[in-house]
C-alpha cells in the first residue's frame, strides 16, 4: 500500500473525531500553482518501507483512540510497497534517517494535538 504524507495529516484529524479511515485516501494529490518557481524536490523520509496497518497503530496508540477503518480493495496503479529514495538529500545534504515509525508518529502527533490546542 502506497503510504502519502498527507495520511500523517488526514488520519489523526479523522481518529480524533471518530470518522472512518479509508485505505484509499493514501495517494498523492496535486499540487497547485501556476507560478514557476526554480526547485529541486528532495524526499526526506525512511528509506525503508512500513506497513499501513503499521502507520496507522502508532496513530492509534498515540492517541489513545481506536481508529474506524474502512478496508478497500487496492487499485489497480497501487504499489504494494514504497519507500523514499532519499539518495539524492543523503549525497547533497548528509541526511541518514533515523527516526523510526514508533518514534516519529508519537512525536508528531503530540506535536499536531498542541498546535491545533487539541
Amino acid at each position: 500500500m502506497t503510504l502519502h504524507v498527507a495520511a500523517l495529516w488526514r488520519y489523526p484529524v479523522k481518529t480524533l473525531a471518530g470518522e472512518r479511515l479509508t485505505t484509499a485516501e493514501v495517494g498523492p494529490e496535486g499540487i497547485a500553482g501556476d507560478a514557476f518557481i526554480p526547485h529541486q524536490t528532495v524526499n526526506i523520509g525512511n528509506d525503508r518501507s512500513n506497513a499501513l496497518s503499521e502507520f496507522i497503530a502508532e496513530i492509534e496508540k498515540s492517541l489513545g483512540i481506536p481508529a474506524i477503518i474502512e478496508n478497500e480493495p487496492m487499485k489497480k496503479d497501487d504499489l504494494q510497497e514504497t519507500y523514499a529514495d532519499v539518495a539524492l538529500a543523503r549525497r547533497e545534504y548528509g541526511f541518514e534517517p533515523k527516526t523510526p515509525l514508533s518514534e516519529g508518529v508519537p512525536r508528531f502527533v503530540d506535536w499536531f494535538k498542541r498546535f491545533h490546542r487539541l
